[in-house]
């Protein structure tokens, strides 16, 4: 072969070989989505097990404490103010 032939085949070879790993790539199933299905058929599989899981679900414990009281007194009083509070300001349409 002479160097010019072998420099018109190098441009196919490298678009060709760019080609195989972009196809590999995409066709590559990735951990996350390996774990998703796996995820995906556990949920379903406990859906048909018990169907009623998690519809009757218990109000959690409430944590009980001096700070407790105080912090949720806090917010409360904290949520009572923004209420409160207008918006002062106007917006005027200036147009047809």
């Amino acid at each position: 072969m002479s160097s010019d032939s072998f420099s018109n085949l190098r441009a196919p070879v490298a678009i060709l070989a760019a080609w195989a790993a972009c196809a590999a790539l995409v066709g590559c199933e990735t951990p996350l989505e390996r774990a998703f299905g796996d995820s995906q058929r556990a949920h379903v599989a406990q859906s048909v097990a018990h169907p009623e899981a998690g519809l009757r679900n218990p109000a959690g414990p409430r944590v009980d404490g001096i700070s407790t009281d105080a912090a949720l007194n806090k917010d409360r009083a904290h949520e009572a103010k923004t209420e409160e509070k207008t918006s002062d300001e106007t917006i005027i349409n200036i147009g047809n």
